[in-house]
């Protein structure tokens, strides 16, 4: 069975993530050529999901680490 690395169904329509839109610098607004100026939460009739927008969450960094972890 394949499995989908990117599944678009995870992350709801937005234009943060639509490959038309085009992100300012700030991540507060987004450039669409058929909308204009939009929201990054806000979407149009022309979404088209674009996975190398997505920002990946963060894997949380153990900090409970013991002295003899490091020692040779």
């Amino acid at each position: 069975m394949k499995q989908k690395l990117f599944r678009p169904k995870d992350y709801p329509p937005c234009c943060a993530l639509c490959a038309v839109g085009v992100i300012v610098e700030g991540d507060t607004e987004v450039l669409c050529p058929y909308n204009g100026v939009m929201q990054p939460d806000d979407r149009c009739g022309e979404y088209c999901y674009d996975p190398l927008k997505r920002k990946p969450k963060r894997e949380k960094i153990e900090t409970d680490y013991k002295p003899e972890e490091f020692s040779l």
